[in-house]
C-alpha cells in the first residue's frame, strides 16, 4: 500500500484497513504530531477518530502481531533499546 492509500480514506462500504491503523499508530508512536496533526494528515473528519486505531493497534501488539514492522521501522529510525 503506498502513502497516498494509506492517507485516503476509504469510501462507501467500512473497510478495515490494517495498514492505515498501523501507520496512524506510528505516527503517533514515533514523532510528537498531535491527534489533531494525524486526523488531518489521515483526512479523518475527527480528532476522535485517531484513538480507534491506536488502541487497536496497541492490543494487537500486545498479542504478538506487528512485530516484524515495529523492528523493521525502529531501524531505519534508528532506535536503540536498552537490553
Amino acid at each position: 500500500m503506498n502513502q497516498e492509500e494509506l492517507r485516503t480514506k476509504s469510501t462507501g462500504r467500512r473497510v478495515n484497513k490494517a495498514e492505515r491503523a498501523f501507520a496512524i499508530y506510528a505516527c503517533h508512536q514515533y514523532s510528537q504530531a498531535s491527534h489533531k496533526d494525524i486526523a488531518v494528515h489521515f483526512n479523518l473528519s475527527h480528532v476522535g477518530s485517531v484513538s480507534h486505531p491506536l488502541s487497536r493497534i496497541r492490543k494487537e501488539i500486545q498479542k504478538g502481531a506487528w512485530g516484524k514492522e515495529i523492528k523493521w521501522m525502529e531501524k531505519q529510525l534508528y532506535i536503540v533499546k536498552r537490553a
